[in-house]
């Protein structure tokens, strides 16, 4: 496609920049540098069952606890407010809860997310973290386990659960040590363009902030030890880099490579004829997306039909601009 446009304006009279969307090319990289991580450590989780074992677990302590639920709920309440230094699981409806309230937290890791989707949320890596922490709880309050033997029976239970995770059987370990170190080297160039929240990811609104970006990237670049992407060569290159940071950074390189000559044009001066001065270009297409999504949705509705690709064969391109005609200003 780059080859394409650039073969396409370079006969142009008067120069067009070829430009990318920054969100596509980060969501590009993570792919690239995550997939295959997260597509491991999800396939571990399906192998042992342990977010369903969770499920039932929590809801068969809710069934157990019946009307005594609210109550519990309300022990529960005191029961974290209270010192944590030498805390003890209590005995009756509070420690089921307190112990039901666990395996619920664990169940709720995806809320950690920011709602954009993989690969800017990683909720399989969150699920194996809270796995991780809520077992090393589960060990502390067994070494001073509950007076109630109902209450230490489901605390041996969720142990039991949890033993894959404590065990590392099968192995979880080195493949969230992986997706952790290639998020972070995704999370640092997430950072430097800006691409973090969704009211982040919309037009720099000015050129002072277009700046800003190409500058966070260039620094990026640089603190990790030489200048522009060279930096990352030797990082690479360092006798101290284990093999799949050389090769995350590999993708990195790759990408900078083919598409970085197309991140930095987006302040467009416009000739006199046409009111002179200068425009800025959004940097990603989340508004042309959105846009066309909109006008899936209504031809969708005018036709009945769910496939739309003959329908947007014969429609003319014009199509798009009759919804200037809402505006009074254009008309």
């Amino acid at each position: 496609m780059a080859e394409a446009s650039q073969s396409l304006v370079k006969d142009f009279k008067h120069p067009v920049p070829v430009l990318a969307c920054h969100r596509h090319f980060l969501k590009d990289i993570g792919k690239d540098l995550l997939q295959d991580g997260r597509d491991k450590l999800h396939g571990r989780f399906r192998q042992t069952g342990l977010r369903g074992q969770l499920r039932t677990f929590a809801r068969d302590l809710g069934r157990s606890l019946g009307g005594d639920i609210g109550a519990a709920r309300v022990g529960l309440r005191q029961w974290q407010a209270e010192a944590a230094q030498g805390r003890r699981i209590p005995a009756g409806p509070t420690g089921i809860a307190v112990i039901r309230g666990m395996a619920q937290w664990i169940l709720a890791n995806p809320a950690e997310g920011n709602g954009q989707g993989f690969p800017f949320d990683l909720p399989w890596l969150g699920l194996y973290h809270r796995c991780l922490h809520a077992s090393s709880a589960v060990e502390s309050f067994l070494k001073n386990p509950p007076d109630d033997p109902k209450v230490g029976k489901a605390l041996n239970r969720l142990r039991r659960i949890l033993r894959p995770i404590k065990g590392d059987t099968p192995a979880f370990g080195p493949i969230a040590a992986t997706l952790t170190l290639r998020a972070k080297l995704f999370d640092g160039l997430r950072h430097a363009l800006f691409i973090e929240k969704r009211q982040q990811m919309d037009a720099a609104r000015t050129l002072a902030e277009l700046k800003d970006v190409r500058s966070a990237v260039d620094c990026l670049t640089r603190s990790l030890g030489a200048r522009d992407e060279s930096a990352l060569r030797q990082r690479r290159s360092s006798s101290s880099s284990k093999k799949d940071t050389r090769a995350a950074i590999d993708i990195i390189l790759t990408h900078i490579q083919s598409h970085g000559g197309f991140l930095w044009e987006h302040a467009i001066r416009l000739p006199k004829t046409s009111g002179g001065g200068l425009r800025l270009v959004d940097r990603t297409n989340n508004v042309l997306e959105s846009y066309f999504h909109a006008l899936k949705h209504r031809e969708r509705r005018r036709s009945g039909r769910k496939i739309l690709t003959q329908d947007f064969e014969y429609l003319p391109p014009t199509a798009a601009l009759t919804a200037n005609l809402n505006h009074a200003d254009y008309v």
